[in-house]
This record gives structure tokens, C-alpha cells and sequence, in this order.
């Protein structure tokens, strides 16, 4: 019996995307990051500059629906402090090792909704634990939730 060759295709497409899946590739499809397809590193071996994968931790804004527990998609968001670094945060202000990045904040949410802010406060990164900005100030980040640690993935 011949296996038609679109179900040959398919199931190669299917076994590739599981892998890649495996590997950390994530396609971004928001337009909070400039690309289409990012490699991921798990929460609890992120280093800074690297990209991490997670479910938000607060449920706000319009995200597009996903797997998360709040209903929403994962983010992809770039990793500034991770173990060992000195984090302090302050209203529209992460401070890490005495890097200052200085990023408005909304008040609000894409539906009016008062937005969390970060915790003000100054601490030392333990393992597994690290914070994230996106590339645009309209983006859901650690500005607004604080530090993430390995069950936020």
C-alpha cells in the first residue's frame, strides 16, 4: 500500500515541530518582539540576553488565547537579571547591578484595568529566578509582575 505523499509531508512537519517544540524554538506571533521565531531557555537556566518562554503570572490585557492557566498565550520576553544579580525596582524603573532601564508604564490595561506594578524594592537573584523586559513599552513584563521564578513556565 502507497502512503500518499501529502501524509508523508505532514507527518514529517508534525515530528519537526514537536522537536523543535522540545528544543525551545517559539514562534512569537505578537508584535511585541521583532521576529517570528525565537529559541527559548527554561526559567531556571536563563542567562541574561537569553529568551524565556512563560504563561503570565497576572491576567491582563487582550493577549490571544493560549494553553496558560489564564487562558491566554505564553510570552516571550528577554532575560536582564538573572542568579546573582542585585534587582531593584521602583515605578517605571529596573535597576540591575546599578544598570538603570527606565520604561514607562501604563495605568491601565488594553480594557481599562488598573495594571500591577512590581513590588518596589531592592534583592539578590537566587537560583532560578530572573526578570524580563520586552522590547517596547506596551509589553507585559517584569514591571508589572516582579520576579519569575521556575513556576512561571
Amino acid at each position: 500500500m502507497k502512503v500518499p505523499i501529502v501524509l508523508l509531508g505532514l507527518a514529517a512537519f508534525v515530528s519537526l515541530s514537536v522537536a523543535a517544540v522540545a528544543s525551545g524554538v517559539r514562534i512569537n506571533v505578537s508584535d511585541s518582539l521583532p521576529g517570528w521565531v525565537y529559541v527559548t531557555q527554561p526559567i531556571d537556566r536563563a542567562q541574561r540576553g537569553d529568551y524565556v518562554s512563560f504563561c503570565p503570572p497576572v491576567d491582563v490585557g487582550s493577549l490571544p488565547r493560549g494553553r496558560c492557566p489564564t487562558g491566554s498565550m505564553a510570552l516571550i520576553k528577554r532575560v536582564v537579571a538573572a542568579e546573582g544579580d542585585t534587582v531593584r525596582f521602583a515605578p517605571g524603573l529596573i535597576e540591575v547591578n546599578e544598570q538603570s532601564f527606565e520604561v514607562p508604564m501604563a495605568a491601565v490595561d488594553s480594557r481599562g484595568r488598573t495594571l500591577p506594578q512590581a513590588a518596589p524594592g531592592v534583592q539578590v537573584l537566587d537560583a532560578g529566578q530572573v526578570v524580563v523586559l520586552g522590547e517596547h513599552t506596551h509589553s507585559l513584563d517584569s514591571r508589572y509582575f516582579g520576579v519569575l521564578g521556575g513556576r512561571h513556565e
